[in-house]
């Protein structure tokens, strides 16, 4: 995946969060996020149970 360079440029800086890191997808989204300048923060099934209501709240109120 080529990105135009307005769209790196507007992605460089910029936080991104990636849930299912250890999916091939997930694993492309990150190195792809990273190449373009993006702080990538990566979560997968073992940093939380996202079919446990409560704790993706937590998790999102710990992000900010």
């Amino acid at each position: 995946m080529k990105a135009h360079p307005s769209n790196s440029e507007s992605i460089r800086d910029r936080n991104v969060l990636v849930v299912g890191k250890n999916s091939y997808v997930g694993d492309f989204l990150c190195r792809h996020f990273s190449a373009q300048g993006a702080a990538v923060l990566a979560l997968g099934s073992a940093d939380c149970n996202f079919l446990d209501a409560a704790q993706v709240h937590e998790l999102f109120k710990s992000l900010g």
